[in-house]
């Protein structure tokens, strides 16, 4: 039977408590998708919202199975075949031997006369020579997995595509995937939508051969019903309050949504499936209880430090401070957090309402707009400094919008900064 923790998985994938979007036809066009004669897809979603676990529960259900590569493993074409070939355990190269034998005849006389007779005796000898040769032969690349599908069913999985550096790279390797796809080999390849790339944008012939899947974010009934999959495992019931209160906190994240299922039964004592034959046991947690759930799934979250930065800004002297009601002044920095906190649990804030809650916030002086705009702007460096590469903050100083793309980010600053005792949750106190 499994653990509280097999059943809320919070890493890639849970069989537990996977919820399929059938509304959405996500799950079911990913499968149509892979039974076709062009086995391609490009899957497109915001960070966090289940396009890997999409992905992994179609191969379960199929049994076929996932070889998984992460963008930051690939610099090259040559890099993503080795990594798959490795997986498919192919030699790293193959001997072959190849011998030649030859004959040669020739006659010899023995020193040895047969007794009554005259005449030597004579005999034909036959020598048999073999030489060989031996060559190796290197990996094929494409070709050899290919070669492989022929025999062998798998998915290949390319996540976090975002994280190839080079366009150049990134066209070239979609080019050989195109080449994959038309050869019948199953293959998925995940893109965050801030990117606002996919598979045709790079390789526009691409289009034909491969189907473009959205993988949107959660609603609050779809965040429910992955506590309604997973308590069934456990013989328990969260209340209505509870699940309420667990998925307006995962910031429209299922991975969020499985770390705070977990936590919660950790603090209600459930670590494993109760007796089948008793009742289910109702979860419901007090205040304090939910508190101490949200600090445990933020422990977890390795994006604190990022939040650290913010906080301390850019240059800590000379700053001007603002009353907020507090026991002490704080700067824009700590108002545009508590901003962020303070509103909906949406990952986009556009310029005007950042600035209309700080203003409420204030009790009299207020920062001006132009104070406010270059924190958006410091954060998106500070997260950039912190985490090269990932892109968890963006500001669109055209726009005037901030974006914080990374889910485990926005629920950190929300957990962090919902009221004054920041400073302690910093510390993990």
């Amino acid at each position: 039977m499994p653990t509280a923790k097999e059943v809320f998985d919070a890493g890639e994938y849970s069989q537990y408590s996977y919820v399929k979007r059938d509304s959405r036809r996500i799950d079911s066009r990913l499968e149509r998708v892979l039974r076709s004669s062009t086995p391609g897809a490009s899957i497109v979603g915001p960070s966090k919202s289940g396009k890997t676990a999409l992905v992994k529960n179609t191969a379960r259900e199929t049994g076929i199975p996932v070889i998984q590569v992460r963008g930051p493993e690939i610099g090259s074409v040559d890099e993503l075949w080795n990594i798959v070939l490795d997986e498919l355990d192919a030699p790293e190269t193959v001997d072959e031997h190849r011998s030649d034998t030859t004959e040669s005849g020739s006659t010899t006389t023995g020193g040895i006369k047969p007794q009554g007779t005259g005449i030597d005796h004579a005999r034909q000898k036959r020598d048999a020579e073999t030489t060989g040769q031996s060559r190796s032969f290197s990996r094929r690349g494409l070709r050899q997995v290919i070669d492989y599908a022929e025999s062998r069913n798998f998915i290949i999985l390319i996540d976090d595509f975002h994280y190839i550096d080079s366009k150049e790279t990134k066209k070239s390797i979609v080019q050989s995937l195109k080449g994959a796809i038309e050869d019948k080999v199953p293959v998925c390849v995940a893109f965050v939508t801030h990117r606002g790339e996919t598979l045709q944008q790079l390789v526009s012939d691409i289009d034909d051969r491969i189907m473009t899947i959205p993988v949107q974010s959660w609603t609050t009934s779809e965040l429910k019903e992955i506590v309604n999959e997973g308590q069934q495992h456990l013989n328990i019931e969260f209340s209505e309050e509870l699940k309420d209160g667990l998925a307006k906190n995962a910031v429209k994240s299922p991975m969020i949504m499985q770390r705070l299922c977990a936590s919660a039964c950790e603090v209600a004592g459930i670590t494993g499936t109760r007796d089948p034959n008793t009742e289910p046991e109702v979860i419901d947690l007090s205040d304090d209880e939910f508190e101490r759930v949200l600090t445990i799934a933020s422990d977890w979250m390795g994006k604190r430090s990022v939040v650290r930065q913010m906080l301390g800004g850019v240059n800590d002297s000379g700053r001007e401070t603002y009353d907020y009601g507090g026991e002490e002044e704080v700067d824009t920095y700590v108002l545009t957090l508590r901003a962020i906190a303070n509103g909906d649990a949406t990952n986009s804030f556009h310029f005007s309402d950042l600035k209309k809650r700080i203003r409420e916030d204030c009790v009299d002086r207020v920062p001006r707009g132009t104070q406010i705009s270059n924190v958006c702007d410091q954060m998106e460096s500070i997260a950039d400094e912190n985490r090269p590469g990932e892109e968890l903050i963006e500001w669109d100083s055209d726009e005037r919008v901030l974006m914080i793309t990374d889910p485990e980010l926005l629920f950190l600053i929300r957990h962090i900064m919902k009221d004054e005792d920041y400073d302690k949750r910093m510390l993990g106190m």
